[in-house]
């Protein structure tokens, strides 16, 4: 069950967005694996497998070729809707972690992510 609140903005032109790697700079991410960081792109598509254990944000159509970032059933309540960021510029801030050699951030808190406008 999504929660009620909303997604913060940012805009474009704030320090941490400037910062922040590109969503399929896969080598620059990788590099931070076990590091705190952020990156920002375009939500390509929001994943949830019939199971409805994880919400996954995938920034390529391609997933393979973006980080990713994850967030598992136990904290889908602290979000708000993620379907409303389909297609939308965002950054998202968070440890790096990896999967089967894959970089992507966890996400707990919907503070980690905020839209870009």
């Amino acid at each position: 069950m999504a929660s009620k609140a909303v997604f913060s903005t940012t805009p474009p032109t704030n320090p941490e967005v400037k910062k922040a790697l590109d969503a399929k700079d896969l080598p620059g991410a990788i590099k931070l694996i076990g590091k705190e960081g952020a990156f920002k792109g375009t939500v390509a598509k929001v994943y949830a497998p019939k199971s409805n254990s994880i919400v996954i944000l995938n920034f390529d159509a391609d997933y393979k070729k973006a980080i990713t970032a994850v967030l598992r059933n136990k904290d889908f309540s602290r979000f708000p809707n993620l379907e409303s960021l389909n297609g939308k510029r965002i950054l998202v801030k968070g440890k790096f972690e990896d999967f089967r050699g894959a970089p992507e951030i966890v996400l707990t808190d919907a503070g980690q992510i905020k839209i870009i406008k």
